[in-house]
């Protein structure tokens, strides 16, 4: 989890993570993140908050190139990725699996 800064990730692997809250593997809030050729694999969360892979609120801008989200589950919303409230541009990105 970050706050309120910038987060540059490439090449990473999150598997099997849990985010009680939200954001399973990972969660970005009041910043940017810049994402290409990551993975989301069997990640999860319990929260009402979704985002069972990943989760962006209130971020300046997310981008997230070539990244997969497989197998990503949530209670509430969005099984692989939940965006509020954020300016985000995706591209390559796949969603396999994800409740």
């Amino acid at each position: 989890s970050f706050w309120s800064t910038t987060a540059r990730v490439y090449d990473t692997s999150f598997t099997g993570c849990l985010g009680e809250s939200s954001g399973g593997g990972l969660r970005a809030s009041f910043g940017s993140v810049y994402m290409e050729n990551a993975s989301f694999l069997g990640c999860s969360t319990n929260g009402m908050n979704g985002g069972g892979g990943m989760r962006v609120v209130y971020a300046i801008y997310a981008s997230l190139v070539g990244v997969s989200f497989k197998s990503c589950s949530s209670k509430s919303n969005g099984g692989g990725l939940s965006v509020l409230l954020s300016t985000y541009n995706l591209s390559s990105c796949s969603f396999v699996d994800c409740v």
